[in-house]
């Protein structure tokens, strides 16, 4: 390749290319774990909304079901009680509200005749919910997850760039890691020196940088590699999107915390109506 077709190619990809040394590696390495911190929460948040989510999965429980059935005579004995107090205040206490009584009669029958449908809709609803959610665009499989689908949809690989001779920026996909293990990726691994069977274009490529001629245009300089190794300069395999990692992680986070925290509630009260 000429200096001008290098060049030409350094503009067009100069987006994915950042070129490492002793503080990059540090900061990226820094950077990552942040990253991968956010991924952990979002990880546990999104399990332990599922486990909300499926409402089924409480009430269908063998200790819940059991503890139920164990107290039911107790709840029999009790409504009858209440309606034998009832009577008792309906026959002998002439100032009692007769009126709120049949109001209060018919909103209780009302609730225990719509709660066992209630919940059934609700479990439904929520099997939906779930599917709905976990659509193809962001779980391609059945390994993947929340946060590794975001990370991998914002790391791009050069590897992909040099399969196509580095002929165009746009990539069916950024990376060929799978979602469930993006996290364990090396961001700080070197192209032009850790990986292996680069295109002749590729290693070209990775032998300059861009920079200013005297006439103000770009031109190509060679990297510094003349020095100690832990110095040399390289560009990064990977090319990161940072900023919208770790927003986006973090609005969803947040977005499930307060998810989880309202349907653990909602949760509560429903067995706390039943009981």
């Amino acid at each position: 390749m000429s200096k001008d077709e290098i060049a030409q190619k350094l503009e067009e990809f100069q987006e994915f290319l950042s070129t490492s040394n002793i503080f990059t590696d540090i900061i990226r390495w820094i950077g990552w774990v942040f990253v991968r911190g956010l991924a952990w929460i979002v990880d546990k948040l999104e399990n332990l909304t599922d486990d909300i989510l499926l409402i089924k999965s409480f009430y269908n429980n063998e200790e819940i079901v059991a503890f139920i059935d164990s107290i039911r005579p107790f709840l029999y004995i009790l409504f009858a009680f209440s309606i034998l107090y009832a009577g008792y205040m309906l026959i002998f206490q002439k100032k009692f509200n007769r009126e709120g009584m049949a109001i209060n009669l018919f909103i209780a029958l009302t609730i225990l005749a719509l709660l066992g449908t209630g919940m059934d809709r609700a479990n439904e609803f929520t099997d939906e919910a779930i599917e709905a959610v976990k659509v193809e665009a962001l779980f391609p499989n059945e390994d993947s997850t929340l946060s590794g689908s975001i990370i991998q949809r914002n790391v791009t690989d050069l590897v992909m760039f040099d399969k196509s001779n580095w002929e165009s920026i746009e990539t069916d996909l950024p990376n060929n890691t799978p979602p469930s293990k993006i996290a364990n990726i090396n961001v700080r691994e070197k192209y032009n020196k850790d990986v292996d069977g680069i295109s002749d274009e590729g290693k070209e490529i990775a032998k300059y940088f861009l920079s200013f001629n005297s006439t103000g245009e770009y031109s190509p300089k060679k990297m510094d590699q003349s020095g100690l190794e832990w110095n040399n300069e390289y560009y990064f395999r990977y090319s990161i999107n940072w900023f919208t990692i770790l927003v986006t992680l973090a609005v969803i986070a947040f977005t499930l915390f307060s998810i989880a925290l309202k349907l653990a509630r909602l949760s509560f009260e429903l067995t706390s109506t039943i009981f």
